[in-house]
């Protein structure tokens, strides 16, 4: 037992230092879920939210959402809803304990493994509280590197007690914490590939591998063909998995192609590999996204960097009987970055923090058996970790915001246009929309010639109060090769708001014209024509976008309101439950739909019971405190006969116009209450 102290002291002390470094995303913050794949993953996933159920399962199991097989990371995200709903903070609790597990596991394995227990330490250390490991930390999205790498590492230790004495049982554990890991991110696929490196350094399985003067006795030896066949279950395994992957992801490989030329990824690949070892020496610029520079990478920084890689290769192959673990450590490296170079394009990025989750364990391992007998390199290692962990929290706190995500991005890339267009993204939507039209304002300076600044810009102008620029923004947005019916349908209503009514009309029509398909067209160009009192045009238009886009509650509501302005009653009754049916928390449905119920002028169109509870919906939808909807309910209890209630409830919404300064909503409903004392319900005509 006291043989196994120093085991646990190391251990414990892992969970502590991992805890240390990422506390702030327990104890801290708070933390949000930021605008990168969080909402498409979680926030606005019904998916995830949910029950667990065995259909459930089954569904993950399918998905191929957001381009990747990764069911079991689902099912993580699913179990997390269920304990806390949309609070980030418990997905960060799961995110760090699954990465202190991860630590905890990568030293019991090296430990285990060769019987170093230091060098195994603070190589488990490194990977702990390194700042490259805070995107697989800190963002929520990322569940699926810390949910790989715990199966990844559990198969690692299957795969010890395996090699120690093979057997099918042993081996089906091995093949179970492979699926899992597979089932969590694709990215695992290398994993046969290290079980190869590590049967040649520690495991010394091959028939030619090095002795080790500390380790134990050497097992039973084997060919390369022989260590081979024995994983050929587990690249089958592979190939399901890429199969799957390859499926899930084609249309965004397509996408990709499309956008980075394979020039570009081919000669950023050899590039990638420095660009990682000079983060994990000096990890001083750290982002959530590195795009592709527009000029792309030199040739001949791509050759220098691909002979760097075959040198450092030859040296390490050259050694390898002295020092096998710098052939095992580099190669890892190399290996376990493969998938995620860019060479089949799944994404927009150079490279990524979060792509070092695995492949840098290789590097850690080769500094420190290097270093490892030397006391200088313990002391040299405590420095490391400290400074690690200090970086490390810096790094955490640029995670707690969007905006704050991509201010930082923003800072690191040296001012890219399109962070910058995130950026104001960002802003906008936590209404900081100063900061917001600066970082518009700068990607327009940046890219003079993309329309998306354009856009960006004239969002925000919009919300600032400033239509006129908002407008001229749009117009230059048009002339950028831009130009779609949906700008143009904005232009016409901002054109209408500036008061420009003919060339409102003009825009709209020339929309309609072009693109009589165009369900925004026909809804504005109706809504246009109710305006100006032309009620049959108005509903022959909103009627034709109703039928274009079936799902959308607004284009039937209007048409409803219409439909009643008209006279046809019956059919705007239909089309409220029909918006209604489309968006159930939708007030302004629930109370027009009331208000037709209680004051139509035919009796056979009247339902009071069923007005007071469309109006009760309405009123709670808006917590009692919107006018409107309490006098719709004042209406329709009237209409049931209930005329102190209507009063009392006419008397709140008279109360409440009065206190918003709104006199004349007040003496309407003044009126009213004179009206329901004399039990006179309201009628509208």
């Amino acid at each position: 037992m006291r043989a196994h102290r120093p085991t646990v002291a190391v251990s414990v002390g892992l969970v502590a230092l991992t805890l240390f470094a990422f506390g702030d995303l327990v104890w801290g913050g708070p933390y949000e879920f930021v605008n990168f794949d969080d909402p498409e993953y979680v926030v606005n996933n019904p998916k995830v939210h949910a029950p667990l159920s065995i259909k459930g399962v089954r569904r993950a199991l399918a998905s191929s959402d957001e381009y990747n097989w990764i069911p079991l990371t689902w099912l993580s995200l699913q179990l997390d809803y269920q304990f806390h709903g949309l609070n980030p903070r418990g997905y960060h609790v799961t995110n760090v304990a699954l990465h202190a597990a991860n630590a905890v596991l990568l030293f019991l394995f090296l430990y285990r493994a060769t019987g170093r227990r230091w060098p195994a330490a603070v190589v488990a250390a490194l990977f702990a509280v390194h700042p490259l490991r805070v995107e697989s930390v800190a963002w929520v999205t990322e569940r699926k590197d810390v949910l790989c790498g715990f199966f990844w590492l559990l198969a690692l230790h299957a795969y010890l007690w395996y090699a120690a004495r093979p057997g099918r049982g042993r081996y089906l554990a091995v093949a179970a914490a492979f699926g899992l890991a597979l089932m969590s991110k694709p990215m695992a696929v290398t994993l046969p590939c290290v079980l190869l490196l590590l049967d040649y350094w520690p495991l010394r399985r091959w028939s030619g591998a090095p002795d080790d003067p500390d380790a134990d006795p050497r097992p039973p030896a084997r060919t390369a063909r022989q260590l081979l066949l024995e994983k050929v279950p587990l690249f089958l395994m592979v190939a399901g998995a890429a199969h799957l992957q390859t499926r899930a992801a084609a249309p965004l490989v397509a996408e990709s192609r499309q956008l980075i030329a394979r020039e570009t990824r081919w000669l950023n690949a050899p590039v990638s590999y420095f660009v990682y070892l000079r983060q994990l020496v000096w990890p001083a610029d750290l982002a959530a996204l590195y795009l592709h520079p527009p000029a792309g990478v030199a040739r001949a920084t791509a050759g220098l960097a691909a002979a760097a890689l075959l040198a450092v290769t030859l040296a390490v192959v050259y050694v390898r009987r002295a020092r096998p673990y710098l052939l095992v450590g580099w190669l890892w490296f190399l290996g376990t970055l493969v998938p995620v170079l860019g060479l089949i394009p799944v994404a927009r990025q150079a490279h990524a923090d979060r792509f070092t989750y695995l492949p840098l364990i290789g590097v850690f391992v080769a500094v420190c058996w290097t270093a490892g007998r030397a006391r200088v390199g313990l002391a040299f290692a405590g420095v490391a970790v400290a400074a690690c962990v200090l970086a490390t929290q810096a790094q955490v706190r640029h995670w707690r915001s969007s905006s704050a995500l991509w201010d930082r991005a923003v800072a690191v890339s040296g001012g890219d246009p399109r962070l910058h267009g995130l950026a104001s993204a960002a802003f906008f939507k936590e209404q900081r929309l100063d900061e917001a039209l600066r970082h518009a304002d700068a990607m327009r300076a940046a890219a003079p010639d993309d329309p998306g600044a354009e856009q960006a810009r004239a969002v925000v102008l919009l919300a600032l109060g400033r239509p006129e620029e908002a407008l001229g923004a749009m117009e230059r947005q048009a002339a950028l090769g831009k130009d779609s019916p949906e700008l143009r349908n904005a232009m016409a209503r901002l054109l209408w708001r500036l008061g420009r009514i003919p060339e409102s009309y003009r825009a709209t029509a020339l929309v309609a014209e072009r693109e009589p398909e165009c369900p925004p067209a026909q809804h504005y160009f109706g809504l246009q024509r109710q305006r100006e009192g032309k009620l049959d045009e108005a509903v022959r238009h909103l009627a034709r976008a109703a039928e274009l886009d079936r799902d959308n509650a607004r284009y039937h509501a209007d048409l409803a309101l219409a439909l009643a302005d008209a006279g046809n009653d019956i059919a705007a009754a239909e089309r409220y439950q029909v918006a209604v049916r489309l968006q159930p928390n939708w007030a302004e449905v629930s109370a027009g739909l009331g208000w037709l119920l209680a004051t139509h002028p035919d009796p056979a169109r009247r339902d009071g019971p069923e007005a007071v509870r469309w109006g009760r919906i309405a009123c709670a939808l808006t917590e009692n405190k919107y006018p409107p909807c309490l006098e719709v309910l004042a209406a329709a209890h009237a209409e049931a006969g209930q005329f102190e209630r209507a009063a009392e409830v006419a008397a709140a919404a008279r109360d409440m116009a009065r206190a918003a300064g709104d006199r004349a909503f007040a003496e309407q409903m003044d009126g009213a209450i004179r009206s329901f004392h004399k039990r006179q319900p309201i009628r509208a005509p």
